[in-house]
């Protein structure tokens, strides 16, 4: 899982992302698994808020009524892996619920240094 990288197909371009299985290996088995399954195939970054992140990986995301992006997930959830990377601009990390242990497929790729998230959020990759 070291070398494993993923590319995100955009109409804009593509993404490639690294990840960190070093400290979040349960995290960067979960994305890959859903990937390698078509999971993550046709949704959209559902949030967009410029100056902060992108979010992304929510299935209801390929439904065009947009009252439901953002709500979606695989079905389960995860443990939380919070570790000392820090969510630079860049960062990929997985979104959640209040919950610590509430993450499931969406994640989000900072496009702002957010130190604020670091130790809250689960970082598992970058850009």
């Amino acid at each position: 899982m070291a070398d494993t990288k993923a590319v995100l197909e955009t109409k804009f371009g593509n993404i490639t992302l690294k990840f960190f299985p070093d400290v979040a290996p349960g995290h960067v088995k979960n994305f890959v698994d859903l990937a390698t399954k078509g999971f993550y195939d046709n949704t959209t970054f559902h949030r967009v808020i410029p100056g902060f992140m992108i979010q992304g990986g929510d299935p209801n995301s390929k439904d065009a009524n947009k009252s439901k992006h953002g709500t979606g997930g695989p079905g389960y959830t995860i443990k939380a892996e919070f570790n000392a990377r820090p969510h630079k601009r860049g960062t990929l990390s997985m979104a959640r619920a209040a919950s610590p242990d509430s993450a499931g497929s969406q994640c989000f790729i900072c496009v702002k240094d957010s130190a604020f998230l670091d130790r809250q959020y689960t970082v598992f990759g970058e850009v």
